[in-house]
């Protein structure tokens, strides 16, 4: 059974009262909850409150189907949150494999995939300041679950977790079945929560909340890639929890392999456009008007332009629409070749 005492040996109290064998009791960082193994037939992780109320079983293993399974010895994560462990729930030659799950027993992920034993986890010590836990669970750096000779090699890819609104999240399924096995087959299930949608060529539409996803038989020798996509139809941040089980041949209890994610999703809203500054429009250059020249020259001497001056100063004006005609400047005293007046020199010009 546990027990309780303080520190000088005093106040011993018995927390539990079992008919099987109740072991490696073990401390929340916040002193509030025990957890501890009740040992009948096999191991399972419970945890209850520090006083021994509230006992609660975590570990679950009444779904598999070895009749003994060793869920043994335990370690607290720094923050309380997690709870890492050791196990053979996944082999049938009782090789134990290091296992963690949240303080809750749900979440339960396979970390170590070793042909010996991997036993007595031990999670390091928090810092002296320690960094908030994010809200989201950051996806697993992929890596292959079982690539030994004689065994499928599954795994699966995701290429960010914050996007954009409108932005797929693109996840990549790669396996590589053994030349010596079955055909192999793959299943997804995935826990969409609103605001998501998923969607991928092995499904007729997109689809939300609970999505399962059978993939395309791989052979033995054989090897594929799928992709899965997914979309954000809302802003804010989301996990995907995803199961991923294969097997070779006919399912049965004992050649099911399965591995969980929480795959975080950070949607963030689009970007305001910049706003595009609107050129200052161009000023016509002002253009003086032509000097005034000797009396009876053709060219005004003082007032107001006449129409002749007005015509010079629009051809000067770009854009300037204008109409108007030229009067005749002075009487011609021969009938086909008019004479300069005195003082005035003929005018020349460009030709064109």
């Amino acid at each position: 059974e546990i027990y309780a005492m303080n520190a000088d040996g005093s106040g011993v109290t018995r927390l539990t009262n079992n008919t099987a064998d109740d072991r490696r009791p073990s401390w929340s960082p916040d002193g509030r909850r025990i957890a501890f193994v009740i040992e009948m037939n096999e191991g399972e992780i419970y945890a209850m409150n520090a006083d021994g109320s509230g006992v609660t079983r975590l570990a679950d293993n009444s779904g598999t189907s070895k009749f003994s399974i060793e869920d043994w010895r335990l370690s607290w994560s720094p923050d309380g949150r997690r709870i890492a462990f050791d196990s053979d729930r996944d082999d049938s030659f009782g090789n134990h494999e290091i296992y963690a799950m949240n303080a809750d027993g749900s979440g339960v992920v396979r970390l170590t995939f070793g042909s010996a034993d991997d036993r007595s986890p031990s999670w390091g010590t928090a810092a002296s300041t320690p960094t908030p836990t994010p809200t989201i669970t950051p996806t697993p750096t992929p890596r292959p679950v079982s690539c030994s000779p004689g065994k499928p090699c599954v795994e699966l890819h995701t290429d960010k977790t914050t996007v954009t609104i409108g932005e797929p999240i693109n996840l990549t399924l790669s396996a590589v079945n053994d030349f010596t096995l079955p055909d192999l087959t793959i299943q997804m299930v995935m826990e969409v929560p609103p605001g998501l949608s998923v969607s991928s060529v092995e499904m007729t539409e997109a689809c939300a909340a609970l999505c399962s996803i059978t993939f395309q038989k791989v052979p033995a020798g054989g090897n594929r890639s799928s992709r899965i996509e997914i979309f954000p139809n809302e802003t804010g941040d989301f996990s995907v929890h995803t199961t991923l089980k294969w097997f070779n041949g006919e399912a049965t209890e004992t050649n099911i392999e399965r591995r969980e994610w929480n795959i975080g999703v950070k949607v963030n809203p689009k970007p305001s456009p910049t706003p595009t500054a609107t050129p200052a429009p161009r000023m016509a250059r002002p253009v003086a008007p032509p000097p005034a020249g000797p009396s009876g020259c053709g060219l005004p001497q003082s007032g107001a332009p006449t129409d002749a001056a007005w015509l010079l100063m629009g051809l000067a004006l770009p854009g300037l629409a204008f109409s108007g005609r030229l009067r005749k400047r002075a009487p011609f005293t021969h009938p086909n070749k008019p004479s300069t007046p005195a003082g005035c020199r003929p005018a020349r010009g460009r030709r064109g």
